[in-house]
C-alpha cells in the first residue's frame, strides 16, 4: 500500500494539485505537533517541579535549534527523580 501511494505521488509530482496538497499539509502537521505537545505538557504538570521542567523544555525548544526529541528524552530521564505524592 505504501509503495503504491508513493509511486503515484512521485508520478504526479509536477501536477499543480500536489503542490496545493503539500502546502495544506504543512500547517496541519505543525498544528498536530503543537497540540500533542500541549496535551503532554498538561498531563505532566502535576506539581511545581514538573511545571518548571516543562517551562524549561519549552524555552530550550524555542531558543535553540536542538531537536525536541532530545529534550523529550532528557525530560523522561529526569522524571524518576521527581517524587509524585
Amino acid at each position: 500500500m505504501y509503495y503504491l501511494s508513493y509511486t503515484l505521488w512521485d508520478q504526479f509530482r509536477e501536477v499543480p494539485w500536489q503542490r496545493i496538497v503539500r502546502r495544506a499539509l504543512a500547517p496541519l502537521t505543525v498544528g498536530l505537533v503543537v497540540a500533542s505537545g500541549y496535551v503532554m505538557a498538561r498531563a505532566g504538570d502535576a506539581d511545581r517541579a514538573s511545571a518548571a521542567i516543562t517551562a524549561g523544555a519549552v524555552a530550550l525548544t524555542l531558543r535553540t535549534r536542538l531537536t525536541p526529541l532530545w529534550i523529550l528524552i532528557a525530560g523522561g530521564a529526569q522524571s524518576p527523580l521527581i517524587s509524585v505524592r
